[in-house]
């Protein structure tokens, strides 16, 4: 119950026809498989360790489907660096929590410590970052982080929620309204963007808000085309070095990342050199020597 409570909130904020972001917006809805009780999550949905397992399959199986926008409010301690690199070779924006533990997020387990996601912290009603909202390199922008009215499926009642799980839909949502308005614009654009608008006071980056709090009103005023079509989060710094690469969705893209390193992406073809991955029992997928468009371009 706590798991469809906090689903339920999330998506409400994003997509509800009488008060989300992006009323008109298509959701594609994705839960994680559990080992044991499905129910058995800690506050924001924050996973327990090894109790959440296949976010890997399903930020691949989002991308395959077609998504533009991935939304996750949902920490995790799996290895996604080339489910990431999937999904920015496929241009679909990856919009992630910080995280409720009032933290640095490189010692968390948000998905914002990846290169070219973007990370959201959350805000006050009062415009000032909230004490849970975890801090760091991996932060982007902020949003309202409630209290948000929902639906409370263990006590029956409609109770308020908080947490950078609320900011982080109305971010994706700000993001999705952009894509309507400027249809030409590429995701990076579309990152340009939420970057270049971006509330801020301060002038400058900062590991509370990011570049600022995200503006709706001067992103769907500010023509995208002007800003450059580069991925303005590849690198985070934090003493960290970028993961996954801009190199690395290349070769995500291209077909050459060895296929014994890739996991649940069922449109994954390996199109490099290397023959022996013909009859590698390490190699489950679709196998194409020598026709990777890095060879032909």
């Amino acid at each position: 119950m706590a798991s469809k409570t906090h689903g339920t909130a999330v998506v409400s904020v994003l997509a509800s026809p009488t008060y989300g972001m992006a009323p008109k917006a298509t959701v594609l809805s994705y839960r994680s498989r559990v080992k044991s009780d499905p129910d058995a999550l800690g506050e924001d949905c924050k996973s327990k360790s090894g109790s959440m397992i296949a976010q890997v399959a399903l930020i691949n199986q989002a991308v395959n489907d077609g998504a533009e926008i991935i939304s996750v409010s949902q920490s995790t301690d799996e290895e996604l660096k080339w489910a990431i690199a999937h999904a920015l070779s496929r241009g679909v924006i990856v919009v992630a929590a910080a995280g409720n533990e009032g933290e640095d997020v490189f010692s968390t387990h948000s998905l914002d410590r990846w290169s070219g996601v973007v990370g959201v912290g959350a805000i006050t009603t009062e415009g000032v970052p909230t004490a849970y909202s975890s801090k760091g390199q991996g932060v982007t922008t902020a949003a309202l982080g409630g209290p948000v009215l929902a639906r409370n499926y263990e006590s029956g009642q409609n109770e308020p929620a908080n947490g950078t799980s609320m900011a982080t839909p109305m971010v994706a949502g700000f993001l999705a309204l952009a894509r309507q308005k400027w249809p030409d614009a590429t995701a990076n654009q579309l990152l340009q963007l939420l970057t270049k608008t971006a509330l801020n006071n301060e002038g400058a980056w900062n590991p509370y808000t990011g570049y600022g709090v995200a503006s709706l009103g001067a992103m769907l005023s500010t023509d995208p085309s002007q800003y450059p079509d580069e991925n303005p989060l590849m690198d985070k710094g934090g003493g960290l070095a970028p993961s996954p690469t801009a190199e690395e969705v290349r070769l995500y893209a291209d077909g050459l990342v060895s296929p014994s390193e890739i996991e649940e992406d069922s449109s994954y073809v390996y199109r490099g050199l290397d023959e022996s991955q013909l009859k590698a029992a390490t190699n489950s997928y679709p196998t194409h020597i020598g026709t990777s468009p890095r060879y032909h371009r």
